[in-house]
């Protein structure tokens, strides 16, 4: 990334063209139809292979075949999102002549799909060459995401994956990668398991928070409301979507929280425990999904007389309209506090009541040298300062980690 700029000023001068949304069930024709008129003819399906014979996805790809696109099939061979998958199904891509993706899938799917569309589109056959913003230069062809989990992914301008060559996870970011069809059949979603459903739901908790408590959106009033959005749908719908696996409405409520956090995050970019996440993931083994909320929580209250203004607003929001978290720890619905310290204290105790009823195994966190975490504290805020966050210097970064 260039030191001469930053992420928000790259995010801010970006237009974002608006997504097709198709909320419902019983969409195929008219989905049919849209592709069609955007000019798909060839298309390459990326799905798990557990999804092939499910009902609902079969009457898709029979729609779509009736509907004269010709299909051409992948299956991703690593549960995360993988440089190995991401050119295999690029060959694919490119062998076939495809003009269009459809993806069925969670996070590493679309991930996968969104970087086959950039290389292709772009000329460039290995993915790690998009690491950072503003490197994509032409628009993805045709990209339609059926979503599977509550990630933002979907609507995201962001594409992560593990480069295979070296074992360092590589972002992208650019308002090319945002898909332009998605897709929420929560028939076709039930088929996740209810541990993927939470964990993706969290992640996209996470972000929303740190894209609300980002710079950008203190001068940029859409996203931040996408971001509380977001927030208000997971904590007043996640533990009753999960003790209640087979409502649909509930699993819509949780994935329209995905497509908020992933707008919320096209002007905010990454917070400072997304990006620790990935220098943790660069050099150790970490469960990802189980630690990040955890991560947050902790640069929250290292933060926390810097945003306590923010951390107020998100709780009395809460207050004000009545949103039920169903979590017993902190009294189901949150009770109105007198002061903006009071109330960013309950919303840190409400985050970590959150994580203690859904985490039931503790991550694993590596032990780190004094070296070792002062090496990683220091690549973090290298990282932090161009995403417009430079509040917390090194040492503090340091204290965070050795919280965990």
């Amino acid at each position: 990334m260039s030191k001469n700029n930053n992420y928000l000023t790259y995010a801010a001068s970006c237009e974002y063209e608006p997504q097709e949304l198709y909320l419902d069930g019983n969409q195929n024709a008219d989905i049919c139809i849209k592709l069609s008129e955007l000019g798909a003819r060839r298309i390459l399906m990326m799905r798990p292979d557990n999804i092939a014979t499910y009902k609902k996805a079969v009457e898709f790809t029979t729609k779509l075949e009736k509907s004269n696109f010709k299909l051409f099939t992948y299956s991703r061979r690593y549960q995360y999102p993988s440089s190995h998958d991401i050119t295999k199904a690029y060959s694919l891509y490119m062998e076939y002549n495809c003009d269009t993706i459809v993806v069925f899938g969670g996070e590493a799917d679309i991930y996968c799909a969104k970087m086959v569309e950039a290389m292709a589109v772009n000329g460039i056959k290995d993915p790690t060459l998009f690491e950072g913003y503003n490197k994509i230069k032409k628009d993805i062809s045709l990209l339609c995401c059926v979503g599977m989990d509550n990630s933002s992914a979907i609507a995201s301008s962001s594409a992560e994956f593990k480069d295979e060559n070296t074992g360092r996870w590589i972002v992208s970011l650019s308002n090319f990668l945002i898909p332009q069809m998605v897709v929420i059949d929560t028939d076709i979603a039930m088929r996740t398991y209810m541990a993927d459903s939470v964990a993706s739901a969290l992640d996209s908790l996470a972000m929303a928070i740190e894209a609300f408590l980002s710079p950008a959106c203190l001068f940029q009033p859409l996203y931040k409301a996408s971001a509380i959005s977001s927030i208000n749908l997971v904590l007043s719908n996640l533990i009753e979507m999960k003790d209640h696996p087979d409502d649909s409405y509930l699993r819509r409520k949780i994935a329209m929280a995905g497509i908020y956090a992933g707008t919320a995050t096209r002007m905010s970019g990454m917070g400072y425990a997304h990006i620790t996440i990935h220098a943790l993931c660069d050099r150790y083994k970490v469960d990802f999904g189980k630690l990040y909320l955890k991560l947050l929580t902790a640069f929250i209250k290292e933060s926390q007389n810097r945003i306590i203004n923010q951390l107020a607003e998100i709780y009395d929001y809460l207050v004000v309209n009545g949103v039920n978290t169903g979590i017993a720890g902190v009294g189901g619905i949150p009770e109105k506090m007198y002061t903006k310290e009071e109330s960013a204290q309950a919303f840190i105790d409400l985050l970590e009541s959150l994580y203690e009823t859904l985490i039931i195994d503790e991550p694993v966190i590596p032990e780190m040298s004094e070296k070792d975490i002062k090496s990683l504290a220091e690549s973090i805020k290298d990282q932090s300062d161009e995403f417009g966050l430079t509040a917390l210097n090194s040492a503090s970064i340091e204290s965070v980690i050795k919280s965990l």
